[in-house]
């Protein structure tokens, strides 16, 4: 795996990563029965492709949402470890990337921006929480998913005809 992403053009494997990421979640759209079972392994498994995804397109959180959407159908279990798994992540690519010294003055301009609409929809997601039945919140994640995984194949299929001409 490890000489697939250090061979292989970014764009491809953005793509691949892209295509996958549909058809699961397309897959978890229209049958909403749990895809996975849930177990250390298929943790390890996801954690892993999350990684893999991670450092190869930047998508550290869709394998990872798509796995704990995709072996529970309890909507506050799911919304609880997806919010520590992110939470977890996150903390650990920022002391990566403090420890590789990969941030920048404007590194820290962009997120003292930022900051006011991350907390603004937070607090939008924990309020509408309460009030959304748990099938709609499934779907809204999941359109979420969808959205990701297009951004990222025409994206990259767009980076790839530049590359091309």
């Amino acid at each position: 795996m490890i000489l697939i992403l250090l061979t292989a053009d970014k764009q491809i494997i953005e793509i691949v990563i892209g295509v996958l990421l549909f058809i699961l979640t397309v897959r978890l759209l229209v049958n909403y029965q749990p895809l996975f079972a849930a177990s250390k392994k298929n943790s390890v498994v996801f954690g892993s492709i999350s990684g893999i995804f991670g450092g190869a397109a930047g998508l550290y959180g869709p394998p990872a949402i798509l796995y704990l959407l995709g072996v529970s159908n309890d909507a506050k279990q799911s919304r609880k470890n997806i919010f520590v798994f992110l939470t977890i992540e996150s903390v650990f690519l920022g002391a990566y990337y403090l420890f590789y010294d990969m941030y920048t003055v404007q590194h820290f301009h962009i997120t003292a921006y930022l900051i006011p609409f991350y907390a603004f929809t937070i607090w939008l997601g924990a309020h509408k929480f309460v009030t959304i039945d748990k099938d709609r919140y499934r779907k809204i994640l999941m359109y979420m998913l969808v959205i990701i995984s297009v951004v990222l194949i025409l994206n990259s299929l767009y980076r790839l005809s530049l590359l091309s001409h």
